[in-house]
């Protein structure tokens, strides 16, 4: 009785380093570069990607369109309705036109972006707007998705 009490501590330990293994090695935090637009203004969000692993990671950065999946909400929690170019953008292929920054970012390191989020969303109807921001890690952290803090947006007439 003694051994598969032992045993099943001994799985308990090992499932939770595997846990541990695939942790975020990164964090995302957003904050609005205006809390309050117009009704077809462009809406950006700030972005911080921050290094929280004990060691480098490779960040690469081909187009902020395709780096990051952005999550729109109306107030009643609806998604936001995708724009016609985040319909027609090919992030799969390969072929973003943009920038091609690949760099390592030291433990603590951080580095800023910026989304225009209304490229992604329509978000011309006046009302307050929930934002978060994702990003997969890469296959090395276990392709864990990391979620950015939520942060609100009114857009007015």
């Amino acid at each position: 009785m003694k051994t598969v009490v032992y045993f099943g501590y001994t799985l308990l330990l090992l499932g939770s380093g595997l846990a541990q293994s695939s942790a975020a090695p990164f964090s995302i935090t957003i904050a609005a570069a205006q809390t309050e637009e117009k009704s077809g203004s462009e809406v950006r969000v700030n972005l911080t990607l921050k290094n929280v692993s004990n060691r480098n990671i490779t960040v690469e950065l081909t187009s902020p369109l395709c780096d990051y999946t952005v999550e729109v909400r109306d107030r009643a929690g609806k998604v936001a309705p995708d724009t016609e170019l985040k319909r027609v953008q090919n992030c799969e292929s390969g072929r973003v036109k943009g920038r091609d920054i690949i760099g390592q970012l030291k433990p603590n390191e951080s580095i800023k972006d910026e989304i225009p989020v209304s490229q992604l969303s329509d978000m011309s109807q006046p009302g307050e707007y929930s934002v978060q921001v994702l990003r997969r890690a890469s296959k090395e952290f276990g392709e864990v998705v990391v979620k950015s803090n939520t942060i609100k947006i009114t857009v007015t007439p």
